[in-house]
Protein backbone atom coordinates (compact mmCIF):
# COMPACT_ATOMS: atom_id res chain seq x y z
CA UNK A 1 0.00 0.00 0.00
CA UNK A 2 1.36 3.75 -1.01
CA UNK A 3 0.93 6.40 1.19
CA UNK A 4 1.81 9.87 1.23
CA UNK A 5 4.13 11.51 4.05
CA UNK A 6 2.21 14.38 6.25
CA UNK A 7 5.25 16.09 6.04
CA UNK A 8 6.89 15.98 2.86
CA UNK A 9 4.43 14.66 0.57
CA UNK A 10 6.40 12.20 -0.68
CA UNK A 11 5.35 8.80 -1.35
CA UNK A 12 6.04 5.28 0.82
CA UNK A 13 5.03 2.30 1.09
CA UNK A 14 3.32 -0.15 3.76
CA UNK A 15 4.24 -4.06 3.37
CA UNK A 16 2.61 -7.05 4.87
CA UNK A 17 5.54 -7.13 7.01
CA UNK A 18 4.92 -3.37 8.50
CA UNK A 19 1.32 -4.69 9.57
CA UNK A 20 2.39 -8.02 10.94
CA UNK A 21 5.41 -5.83 12.98
CA UNK A 22 2.88 -3.65 14.34
CA UNK A 23 0.55 -6.03 15.47
CA UNK A 24 3.00 -8.17 16.90
CA UNK A 25 3.97 -5.38 19.82
CA UNK A 26 0.81 -3.85 20.19
CA UNK A 27 -0.06 -4.02 23.77
CA UNK A 28 -2.92 -5.95 25.25
CA UNK A 29 -4.87 -5.05 27.96
CA UNK A 30 -7.57 -7.13 29.52
CA UNK A 31 -7.82 -9.31 26.75
CA UNK A 32 -8.37 -6.54 23.80
CA UNK A 33 -5.28 -6.12 21.72
CA UNK A 34 -4.61 -2.27 20.58
CA UNK A 35 -3.39 -2.51 17.22
CA UNK A 36 -0.50 0.61 16.59
CA UNK A 37 -1.73 1.96 13.41
CA UNK A 38 -0.17 2.40 10.44
CA UNK A 39 2.93 5.75 10.26
CA UNK A 40 1.58 8.25 8.44
CA UNK A 41 5.24 10.13 7.85
CA UNK A 42 7.62 8.61 5.16
CA UNK A 43 10.85 6.34 7.04
CA UNK A 44 12.93 10.10 6.73
CA UNK A 45 10.61 11.95 8.16
CA UNK A 46 10.65 9.70 11.24
CA UNK A 47 14.16 9.38 11.26
CA UNK A 48 14.28 13.45 11.31
CA UNK A 49 11.52 13.89 13.77
CA UNK A 50 13.14 11.46 16.74
CA UNK A 51 16.99 13.02 16.00
CA UNK A 52 14.92 16.75 16.35
CA UNK A 53 15.41 15.22 20.54
CA UNK A 54 18.35 14.50 20.34
CA UNK A 55 21.19 17.46 21.20
CA UNK A 56 24.69 16.01 21.37
CA UNK A 57 27.05 18.25 21.07
CA UNK A 58 26.02 21.82 22.12
CA UNK A 59 26.68 22.13 25.84
CA UNK A 60 26.05 24.87 27.97
CA UNK A 61 27.20 26.70 31.10
CA UNK A 62 24.15 27.16 33.02
CA UNK A 63 22.96 26.54 37.23
CA UNK A 64 21.97 23.36 39.01
CA UNK A 65 18.19 23.81 39.46
CA UNK A 66 19.37 21.56 42.93
CA UNK A 67 22.16 23.21 44.63
CA UNK A 68 22.96 26.09 42.12
CA UNK A 69 26.26 25.36 41.14
CA UNK A 70 27.71 26.00 37.83
CA UNK A 71 27.43 23.40 35.60
CA UNK A 72 27.75 21.81 32.11
CA UNK A 73 24.53 20.98 30.19
CA UNK A 74 22.87 20.66 26.64
CA UNK A 75 20.24 22.69 27.99
CA UNK A 76 20.92 26.61 27.80
CA UNK A 77 20.16 28.83 30.55
CA UNK A 78 16.87 29.84 28.12
CA UNK A 79 15.60 26.47 28.30
CA UNK A 80 12.65 26.65 31.04
CA UNK A 81 13.70 23.28 32.80
CA UNK A 82 14.59 22.42 36.40
CA UNK A 83 18.19 21.33 34.96
CA UNK A 84 20.07 18.94 37.69
CA UNK A 85 24.00 18.28 37.72
CA UNK A 86 24.15 14.70 37.00
CA UNK A 87 24.93 13.19 40.47
CA UNK A 88 22.11 15.18 41.70
CA UNK A 89 19.93 13.99 39.08
CA UNK A 90 20.80 10.17 39.53
CA UNK A 91 20.49 10.77 43.75
CA UNK A 92 18.21 9.56 46.13
CA UNK A 93 17.01 13.22 47.22
CA UNK A 94 13.75 13.60 44.66
CA UNK A 95 11.45 11.15 43.01
CA UNK A 96 10.04 11.61 39.94
CA UNK A 97 6.58 10.53 41.40
CA UNK A 98 6.32 13.29 43.35
CA UNK A 99 5.39 15.32 40.30
CA UNK A 100 2.60 12.73 39.23
CA UNK A 101 -0.52 14.67 37.61
CA UNK A 102 -3.62 13.62 36.71
CA UNK A 103 -4.97 12.58 33.37
CA UNK A 104 -6.69 15.35 31.62
CA UNK A 105 -8.94 13.77 28.74
CA UNK A 106 -10.15 16.64 27.45
CA UNK A 107 -6.45 17.59 26.38
CA UNK A 108 -3.96 16.08 23.80
CA UNK A 109 -1.95 13.47 25.77
CA UNK A 110 1.24 14.67 24.56
CA UNK A 111 0.57 18.61 25.99
CA UNK A 112 0.36 16.56 28.83
CA UNK A 113 3.46 15.05 28.81
CA UNK A 114 5.20 18.30 27.45
CA UNK A 115 3.96 20.15 30.64
CA UNK A 116 4.96 17.30 33.31
CA UNK A 117 8.30 17.45 31.35
CA UNK A 118 8.49 21.39 32.68
CA UNK A 119 8.13 20.44 36.19
CA UNK A 120 10.51 16.84 36.20
CA UNK A 121 14.25 17.89 36.92
CA UNK A 122 15.52 16.86 33.65
CA UNK A 123 19.61 15.55 33.40
CA UNK A 124 22.63 18.15 32.41
CA UNK A 125 23.89 15.84 30.74
CA UNK A 126 23.57 12.08 29.70
CA UNK A 127 27.02 9.93 30.84
CA UNK A 128 27.18 7.52 32.92
CA UNK A 129 30.21 5.28 34.52
CA UNK A 130 32.45 8.47 32.73
CA UNK A 131 35.99 9.07 34.60
CA UNK A 132 37.55 12.45 33.52
CA UNK A 133 34.94 13.26 30.87
CA UNK A 134 33.10 16.44 31.84
CA UNK A 135 32.83 17.72 28.19
CA UNK A 136 30.85 14.26 26.91
CA UNK A 137 27.49 13.45 26.33
CA UNK A 138 25.16 10.37 25.45
CA UNK A 139 28.40 7.97 26.41
CA UNK A 140 28.78 5.11 28.90
CA UNK A 141 31.77 3.61 30.24
CA UNK A 142 34.62 6.36 29.30
CA UNK A 143 38.06 7.30 30.76
CA UNK A 144 40.04 10.47 30.32
CA UNK A 145 38.08 10.93 26.86
CA UNK A 146 37.04 14.73 25.67
CA UNK A 147 34.36 16.23 23.12
CA UNK A 148 33.34 12.69 22.65
CA UNK A 149 29.52 12.27 21.63
CA UNK A 150 27.92 8.85 21.30
CA UNK A 151 30.56 6.64 22.64
CA UNK A 152 31.07 3.74 24.75
CA UNK A 153 33.89 1.93 26.34
CA UNK A 154 36.50 3.83 25.46
CA UNK A 155 39.68 5.48 26.66
CA UNK A 156 41.96 8.65 25.80
CA UNK A 157 39.79 9.59 22.83
CA UNK A 158 38.73 13.35 21.44
CA UNK A 159 36.62 15.12 19.46
CA UNK A 160 34.70 12.25 18.08
CA UNK A 161 31.54 10.43 17.44
CA UNK A 162 29.70 6.90 17.74
CA UNK A 163 32.90 5.53 19.11
CA UNK A 164 32.93 2.10 20.82
CA UNK A 165 35.53 0.27 22.19
CA UNK A 166 38.27 2.99 20.97
CA UNK A 167 41.68 3.80 22.83
CA UNK A 168 43.78 7.04 21.42
CA UNK A 169 41.33 7.99 18.75
CA UNK A 170 40.79 11.45 17.72
CA UNK A 171 38.93 12.75 15.08
CA UNK A 172 36.66 9.79 14.11
CA UNK A 173 33.24 9.28 13.09
CA UNK A 174 31.18 5.82 14.10
CA UNK A 175 34.47 4.01 14.63
CA UNK A 176 34.72 0.17 16.39
CA UNK A 177 37.40 -1.40 18.35
CA UNK A 178 40.50 0.86 16.94
CA UNK A 179 43.63 2.23 18.59
CA UNK A 180 45.83 5.29 18.19
CA UNK A 181 44.11 6.42 14.93
CA UNK A 182 43.53 9.92 13.27
CA UNK A 183 40.41 10.98 10.71
CA UNK A 184 38.95 7.75 10.74
CA UNK A 185 35.48 7.30 9.51
CA UNK A 186 33.38 4.50 9.26
CA UNK A 187 35.91 1.78 10.60
CA UNK A 188 36.57 -1.26 12.61
CA UNK A 189 39.62 -2.93 14.34
CA UNK A 190 42.30 -0.14 12.91
CA UNK A 191 45.49 0.54 14.55
CA UNK A 192 47.60 3.80 13.85
CA UNK A 193 45.66 4.63 10.42
CA UNK A 194 45.39 7.63 9.51
CA UNK A 195 42.84 9.64 7.49
CA UNK A 196 40.98 6.32 6.42
CA UNK A 197 37.80 5.65 5.54
CA UNK A 198 35.60 1.74 5.19
CA UNK A 199 38.39 0.08 6.91
CA UNK A 200 38.65 -3.42 8.61
CA UNK A 201 41.68 -4.82 10.25
CA UNK A 202 44.20 -2.43 8.97
CA UNK A 203 47.27 -0.98 10.14
CA UNK A 204 50.13 1.39 9.71
CA UNK A 205 48.00 2.98 6.64
CA UNK A 206 47.80 6.61 5.71
CA UNK A 207 45.22 7.73 3.26
CA UNK A 208 42.93 5.06 2.42
CA UNK A 209 39.95 3.58 1.87
CA UNK A 210 37.83 0.35 1.67
CA UNK A 211 40.81 -1.77 2.57
CA UNK A 212 40.47 -4.90 4.57
CA UNK A 213 43.42 -6.36 6.26
CA UNK A 214 46.03 -4.11 4.76
CA UNK A 215 49.33 -2.84 6.27
CA UNK A 216 51.80 0.12 5.27
CA UNK A 217 49.58 0.91 2.58
CA UNK A 218 49.88 4.44 1.24
CA UNK A 219 47.32 6.14 -0.76
CA UNK A 220 45.31 3.16 -1.65
CA UNK A 221 41.40 1.93 -2.39
CA UNK A 222 39.80 -1.15 -2.48
CA UNK A 223 42.63 -3.23 -1.18
CA UNK A 224 42.52 -6.71 0.78
CA UNK A 225 45.06 -8.77 2.44
CA UNK A 226 47.92 -6.01 1.01
CA UNK A 227 51.05 -4.90 2.13
CA UNK A 228 53.82 -1.93 1.17
CA UNK A 229 51.85 -0.44 -1.45
CA UNK A 230 51.72 2.74 -2.76
CA UNK A 231 48.76 4.03 -4.93
CA UNK A 232 47.15 0.35 -5.67
CA UNK A 233 50.77 -0.59 -6.65
CA UNK A 234 52.99 -3.29 -4.92
CA UNK A 235 56.77 -1.48 -3.49
CA UNK A 236 59.98 -2.92 -1.81
CA UNK A 237 59.40 -2.48 1.29
CA UNK A 238 62.37 -0.27 1.78
CA UNK A 239 61.32 2.02 -1.28
CA UNK A 240 57.49 2.30 0.52
CA UNK A 241 59.81 3.17 4.04
CA UNK A 242 61.82 5.78 1.98
CA UNK A 243 58.42 7.04 0.78
CA UNK A 244 57.02 7.35 4.13
CA UNK A 245 60.16 8.76 5.55
CA UNK A 246 60.08 11.65 2.80
CA UNK A 247 56.47 12.66 4.19
CA UNK A 248 56.45 12.33 7.38
CA UNK A 249 56.09 14.13 9.93
CA UNK A 250 53.48 15.90 7.77
CA UNK A 251 52.75 19.14 6.86
CA UNK A 252 49.01 20.63 5.87
CA UNK A 253 50.52 20.91 2.20
CA UNK A 254 51.24 17.24 2.18
CA UNK A 255 47.81 16.19 3.35
CA UNK A 256 46.34 18.59 1.20
CA UNK A 257 47.88 16.82 -2.01
CA UNK A 258 47.82 13.44 -0.70
CA UNK A 259 43.91 14.13 -0.39
CA UNK A 260 43.67 15.06 -3.93
CA UNK A 261 45.60 12.13 -5.07
CA UNK A 262 43.47 9.67 -3.18
CA UNK A 263 40.34 11.58 -4.50
CA UNK A 264 41.54 10.94 -7.55
CA UNK A 265 41.94 7.86 -7.45
CA UNK A 266 38.51 6.61 -5.44
CA UNK A 267 36.26 8.14 -8.22
CA UNK A 268 37.62 5.89 -10.66
CA UNK A 269 37.54 2.62 -8.32
CA UNK A 270 34.67 0.57 -7.83
CA UNK A 271 32.80 0.90 -4.60
CA UNK A 272 30.56 -1.70 -3.04
CA UNK A 273 26.88 -0.71 -2.55
CA UNK A 274 27.15 -1.20 1.22
CA UNK A 275 29.67 -2.35 3.68
CA UNK A 276 28.29 -5.26 4.85
CA UNK A 277 30.46 -8.15 6.43
CA UNK A 278 29.37 -11.14 8.18
CA UNK A 279 25.76 -10.97 7.85
CA UNK A 280 22.83 -12.23 5.77
CA UNK A 281 19.95 -10.75 4.20
CA UNK A 282 21.06 -7.08 5.15
CA UNK A 283 20.66 -3.98 2.99
CA UNK A 284 22.17 -0.94 4.69
CA UNK A 285 25.84 0.31 5.22
CA UNK A 286 28.36 -0.28 8.36
CA UNK A 287 26.88 -4.27 8.96
CA UNK A 288 28.12 -6.14 11.12
CA UNK A 289 27.51 -9.90 11.95
CA UNK A 290 24.11 -9.14 11.65
CA UNK A 291 20.75 -11.21 10.03
CA UNK A 292 17.11 -10.24 7.85
CA UNK A 293 17.76 -6.39 8.77
CA UNK A 294 16.92 -3.69 6.37
CA UNK A 295 17.69 -0.18 5.58
CA UNK A 296 19.74 -0.09 8.77
CA UNK A 297 23.24 1.66 9.37
CA UNK A 298 26.08 1.48 11.97
CA UNK A 299 24.43 -1.83 13.59
CA UNK A 300 26.11 -4.88 14.83
CA UNK A 301 25.03 -8.25 16.29
CA UNK A 302 21.16 -6.91 15.04
CA UNK A 303 18.42 -9.42 13.54
CA UNK A 304 14.89 -9.03 12.45
CA UNK A 305 15.56 -5.26 12.62
CA UNK A 306 14.55 -2.37 9.99
CA UNK A 307 14.98 0.97 9.54
CA UNK A 308 17.89 1.00 12.47
CA UNK A 309 21.29 3.40 13.11
CA UNK A 310 23.78 3.28 15.57
CA UNK A 311 21.65 0.65 17.76
CA UNK A 312 24.50 -2.76 17.95
CA UNK A 313 22.91 -5.84 19.72
CA UNK A 314 19.16 -5.03 18.77
CA UNK A 315 16.39 -7.74 18.04
CA UNK A 316 12.79 -7.35 16.06
CA UNK A 317 13.22 -3.32 16.24
CA UNK A 318 12.13 -0.77 13.78
CA UNK A 319 12.45 2.79 13.25
CA UNK A 320 14.17 3.09 16.32
CA UNK A 321 17.51 5.21 16.46
CA UNK A 322 20.54 5.47 19.44
CA UNK A 323 20.07 2.32 21.22
CA UNK A 324 24.51 1.46 22.07
CA UNK A 325 25.75 -0.16 23.48
CA UNK A 326 23.11 -2.81 24.55
CA UNK A 327 20.36 -1.94 21.81
CA UNK A 328 16.46 -2.45 21.77
CA UNK A 329 14.44 -5.64 21.53
CA UNK A 330 10.71 -5.39 20.31
CA UNK A 331 10.72 -1.55 20.02
CA UNK A 332 9.44 1.04 17.90
CA UNK A 333 9.76 4.84 17.38
CA UNK A 334 12.50 4.85 20.13
CA UNK A 335 15.24 7.34 19.51
CA UNK A 336 18.39 7.56 22.74
CA UNK A 337 16.79 4.31 24.74
CA UNK A 338 19.09 1.38 25.65
CA UNK A 339 18.32 -1.88 26.44
CA UNK A 340 14.55 -1.71 25.85
CA UNK A 341 11.68 -3.97 25.74
CA UNK A 342 8.72 -4.02 23.81
CA UNK A 343 8.43 0.11 23.95
CA UNK A 344 7.17 2.32 22.24
CA UNK A 345 7.84 6.68 21.54
CA UNK A 346 10.74 6.17 24.11
CA UNK A 347 13.52 8.77 24.39
CA UNK A 348 16.49 8.01 26.62
CA UNK A 349 14.82 5.45 28.35
CA UNK A 350 17.60 2.90 29.66
CA UNK A 351 16.97 -0.79 30.56
CA UNK A 352 12.85 -0.51 30.93
CA UNK A 353 10.33 -2.81 29.40
CA UNK A 354 6.96 -2.24 28.81
CA UNK A 355 7.28 1.78 28.45
CA UNK A 356 5.08 3.97 26.10
CA UNK A 357 5.74 7.52 25.50
CA UNK A 358 8.43 7.99 28.33
CA UNK A 359 11.43 9.81 28.46
CA UNK A 360 15.18 9.86 30.58
CA UNK A 361 13.71 6.77 32.48
CA UNK A 362 15.95 4.08 33.99
CA UNK A 363 15.43 0.37 34.96
CA UNK A 364 11.42 0.88 34.70
CA UNK A 365 8.79 -1.14 33.73
CA UNK A 366 5.26 -0.25 32.80
CA UNK A 367 5.01 3.27 32.15
CA UNK A 368 2.97 5.18 30.50
CA UNK A 369 3.99 9.19 29.62
CA UNK A 370 6.71 9.47 32.12
CA UNK A 371 9.36 11.57 32.75
CA UNK A 372 12.62 10.81 35.10
CA UNK A 373 11.62 7.83 36.80
CA UNK A 374 13.79 5.53 38.08
CA UNK A 375 13.50 1.95 38.93
CA UNK A 376 9.47 2.12 39.26
CA UNK A 377 6.35 0.34 37.76
CA UNK A 378 2.75 1.00 36.97
CA UNK A 379 2.74 4.78 36.42
CA UNK A 380 1.17 7.28 33.95
CA UNK A 381 2.28 10.80 33.91
CA UNK A 382 4.74 10.07 36.46
CA UNK A 383 1.24 9.05 39.27
CA UNK A 384 2.07 5.67 41.01
CA UNK A 385 -0.68 3.20 40.01
CA UNK A 386 -1.72 -0.47 41.59
CA UNK A 387 -1.17 -2.98 38.64
CA UNK A 388 -5.14 -3.36 38.06
CA UNK A 389 -5.63 0.14 38.05
CA UNK A 390 -2.92 0.41 35.43
CA UNK A 391 -4.15 -1.66 32.98
CA UNK A 392 -7.47 -0.42 33.67
CA UNK A 393 -6.73 3.14 32.94
CA UNK A 394 -4.00 2.64 30.00
CA UNK A 395 -6.82 1.44 27.40
CA UNK A 396 -8.69 5.03 28.12
CA UNK A 397 -5.74 6.43 27.68
CA UNK A 398 -4.88 4.99 24.39
CA UNK A 399 -8.48 5.04 23.31
CA UNK A 400 -8.38 8.66 24.35
CA UNK A 401 -4.85 9.41 22.01
CA UNK A 402 -6.44 7.65 19.21
CA UNK A 403 -9.17 10.19 18.53
CA UNK A 404 -9.14 12.15 15.62
CA UNK A 405 -7.48 15.70 16.54
CA UNK A 406 -5.94 14.27 19.23
CA UNK A 407 -2.37 14.69 17.61
CA UNK A 408 -2.91 18.31 16.58
CA UNK A 409 -1.75 20.05 19.74
CA UNK A 410 1.81 21.66 19.50
CA UNK A 411 4.60 21.11 22.13
CA UNK A 412 5.63 22.91 25.01
CA UNK A 413 4.92 26.60 25.11
CA UNK A 414 3.14 26.51 22.21
CA UNK A 415 -0.44 25.90 22.86
CA UNK A 416 -1.58 29.27 22.26
CA UNK A 417 0.12 29.05 18.21
CA UNK A 418 -1.48 27.92 15.20
CA UNK A 419 1.54 25.84 14.41
CA UNK A 420 1.83 24.57 10.97
CA UNK A 421 3.54 21.37 12.66
CA UNK A 422 2.03 18.79 10.70
CA UNK A 423 1.75 16.46 13.60
CA UNK A 424 -0.37 12.96 13.20
CA UNK A 425 -4.18 12.96 13.08
CA UNK A 426 -4.04 11.11 16.23
CA UNK A 427 -0.86 10.67 18.88
CA UNK A 428 -0.98 6.97 18.97
CA UNK A 429 2.23 5.19 16.88
CA UNK A 430 3.18 8.20 16.17
CA UNK A 431 6.51 9.84 17.81
CA UNK A 432 6.29 12.82 19.72
CA UNK A 433 5.88 15.72 17.32
CA UNK A 434 8.99 18.05 16.04
CA UNK A 435 7.41 21.10 17.98
CA UNK A 436 8.19 18.69 21.46
CA UNK A 437 11.63 19.12 21.64
CA UNK A 438 13.17 21.42 23.58
CA UNK A 439 16.17 22.18 21.84
CA UNK A 440 16.51 24.37 18.36
CA UNK A 441 16.28 22.62 15.43
CA UNK A 442 20.05 23.59 14.49
CA UNK A 443 20.81 22.39 17.73
CA UNK A 444 19.84 18.90 17.36
CA UNK A 445 21.75 15.98 14.93
CA UNK A 446 18.37 16.09 12.98
CA UNK A 447 20.24 19.42 11.57
CA UNK A 448 23.43 17.42 10.80
CA UNK A 449 21.27 15.00 8.44
CA UNK A 450 18.65 16.93 7.11
CA UNK A 451 20.49 20.88 7.01
CA UNK A 452 17.42 23.27 6.93
CA UNK A 453 17.95 27.20 6.94
CA UNK A 454 16.07 29.50 10.05
CA UNK A 455 13.68 30.99 7.67
CA UNK A 456 12.56 27.17 6.79
CA UNK A 457 12.47 26.14 10.37
CA UNK A 458 10.50 28.76 11.67
CA UNK A 459 8.15 28.39 8.47
CA UNK A 460 7.56 25.44 9.71
CA UNK A 461 6.85 26.08 12.91
CA UNK A 462 9.34 25.09 14.95
CA UNK A 463 12.28 26.32 17.07
CA UNK A 464 15.36 28.04 15.93
CA UNK A 465 17.84 28.91 18.62
CA UNK A 466 18.97 31.71 18.20
CA UNK A 467 22.50 31.97 20.50
CA UNK A 468 23.41 35.34 22.18
CA UNK A 469 26.25 37.19 20.30
CA UNK A 470 28.60 38.19 22.12
CA UNK A 471 31.65 40.86 21.49
CA UNK A 472 34.76 38.70 20.74
CA UNK A 473 37.40 39.37 22.81
CA UNK A 474 41.42 40.29 21.82
CA UNK A 475 42.76 36.99 22.12
CA UNK A 476 46.33 38.24 20.61
CA UNK A 477 48.12 38.06 17.57
CA UNK A 478 46.63 35.18 15.32
CA UNK A 479 49.96 34.14 13.82
CA UNK A 480 50.07 31.36 10.92
CA UNK A 481 50.02 27.97 12.95
CA UNK A 482 53.58 26.01 11.91
CA UNK A 483 53.56 23.80 8.76
CA UNK A 484 55.03 20.98 10.76
CA UNK A 485 54.56 19.68 14.39
CA UNK A 486 58.55 20.00 14.57
CA UNK A 487 58.04 23.45 14.76
CA UNK A 488 55.80 23.27 17.49
CA UNK A 489 56.64 24.03 21.13
CA UNK A 490 54.36 23.33 24.02
CA UNK A 491 53.51 26.93 24.76
CA UNK A 492 50.69 26.22 22.11
CA UNK A 493 48.50 24.87 25.01
CA UNK A 494 48.53 28.57 25.64
CA UNK A 495 47.16 30.01 22.38
CA UNK A 496 43.94 31.05 21.50
CA UNK A 497 43.56 29.60 18.14
CA UNK A 498 40.85 30.89 15.49
CA UNK A 499 39.31 28.13 13.00
CA UNK A 500 40.40 29.24 9.47
CA UNK A 501 36.95 28.56 8.29
CA UNK A 502 34.31 29.29 10.84
CA UNK A 503 36.14 32.04 12.84
CA UNK A 504 35.06 30.24 16.42
CA UNK A 505 38.21 30.15 18.56
CA UNK A 506 39.73 26.56 20.19
CA UNK A 507 42.15 25.73 22.15
CA UNK A 508 44.70 22.33 21.82
CA UNK A 509 44.90 20.17 25.04
CA UNK A 510 48.74 18.91 26.15
CA UNK A 511 47.41 15.14 25.35
CA UNK A 512 46.61 15.92 21.93
CA UNK A 513 49.49 17.74 21.58
CA UNK A 514 51.38 14.76 22.64
CA UNK A 515 49.04 12.48 20.33
CA UNK A 516 50.27 14.73 17.17
CA UNK A 517 53.84 14.65 18.22
CA UNK A 518 54.07 10.73 18.86
CA UNK A 519 52.20 10.52 14.63
CA UNK A 520 53.94 13.18 12.72
CA UNK A 521 50.81 15.38 12.81
CA UNK A 522 50.23 18.72 11.91
CA UNK A 523 48.18 21.42 14.89
CA UNK A 524 44.92 21.29 13.13
CA UNK A 525 43.44 24.78 11.78
CA UNK A 526 40.03 23.97 12.16
CA UNK A 527 37.72 24.16 15.07
CA UNK A 528 36.50 20.65 16.59
CA UNK A 529 32.82 21.28 14.90
CA UNK A 530 34.04 22.23 11.45
CA UNK A 531 36.08 19.07 11.26
CA UNK A 532 33.30 17.09 12.67
CA UNK A 533 30.75 18.65 9.77
CA UNK A 534 33.23 17.61 7.34
CA UNK A 535 33.27 13.90 8.57
CA UNK A 536 30.09 13.89 8.30
CA UNK A 537 29.59 14.95 4.96
CA UNK A 538 31.78 12.28 4.01
CA UNK A 539 29.96 9.48 5.24
CA UNK A 540 26.80 8.46 3.41
CA UNK A 541 23.64 9.32 4.94
CA UNK A 542 21.06 7.09 6.68
CA UNK A 543 18.87 6.55 3.53
CA UNK A 544 18.91 3.57 0.50
CA UNK A 545 18.62 4.17 -3.04
CA UNK A 546 18.06 2.04 -5.95
CA UNK A 547 20.81 2.42 -8.29
CA UNK A 548 22.24 0.20 -11.20
CA UNK A 549 25.56 -1.50 -11.32
CA UNK A 550 28.15 0.75 -13.17
CA UNK A 551 29.64 -2.71 -14.74
CA UNK A 552 27.44 -5.18 -14.90
CA UNK A 553 23.60 -2.98 -15.02
CA UNK A 554 22.73 -5.12 -12.18
CA UNK A 555 20.12 -3.50 -9.95
CA UNK A 556 21.55 -2.64 -6.38
CA UNK A 557 20.39 -0.79 -3.08
CA UNK A 558 22.68 1.23 -2.12
CA UNK A 559 23.32 4.34 0.29
CA UNK A 560 25.38 6.35 -2.48
CA UNK A 561 23.07 8.62 -4.32
CA UNK A 562 22.87 8.59 -7.72
CA UNK A 563 24.21 12.22 -7.68
CA UNK A 564 27.47 11.28 -5.77
CA UNK A 565 30.28 10.65 -8.13
CA UNK A 566 31.57 7.03 -6.98
CA UNK A 567 31.51 4.09 -9.11
CA UNK A 568 29.40 2.36 -7.04
CA UNK A 569 28.83 -1.47 -8.41
CA UNK A 570 27.63 -5.20 -7.03
CA UNK A 571 28.57 -7.20 -4.86
CA UNK A 572 30.12 -9.63 -7.31
CA UNK A 573 32.01 -7.12 -9.36
CA UNK A 574 33.19 -5.31 -5.85
CA UNK A 575 35.24 -9.10 -5.18
CA UNK A 576 36.16 -9.09 -8.98
CA UNK A 577 37.89 -5.89 -8.72
CA UNK A 578 39.71 -6.34 -5.21
CA UNK A 579 43.29 -7.02 -5.53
Amino acid sequence: MTKTCTNCSSAFTITDSDRAFLESISPTFNGKKYVIPEPTQCPQCRLQRRQAMRNERNLYHRKSAASGKQIISMYSEDKDYPVYEQEEWWGDTWDGRDFGQEIDFSRSFFDQIAALRTRVPQNALYTKSVENGHYTNFTLNLKDCYLVFGGGRAEDCQYSRFLHECCDVLDAFSVFDCERCYEIIASQKCYECLYAMHCRNCSNCLMVEDCTGCRNCLLCVGLSNKEYYILNEKVSREEYEKRLSELMPLTRETIKALQEKLEELRTGHPHPAGHIYGSEECTGDMIFDSKGCSSCFDIKNCEGCEYLACAPNSHNTRHSTYGAPDGMRWSYECCSSCGTDNSMGCFLCWHCSNTFYSIECSGCQHLFGCIGLKNQKYCILNKQYTKDEYERVVPQVIEHMQKPGSGTGPGPEKSSDPSPDPSPKTEFGEFFPMTFSPFGYNETVACDYFPMTQEEVEAKGWYWFAEEKTEEKYMGPSDPLPESIEEVDDTICDRILTCEETGKHYKINKKELEFYRSMGLPIPTLCPVERHMRRHRRKTPYQLWERGCEKCGKEVTTSYSPYRPECVVCEQCYFNSVY
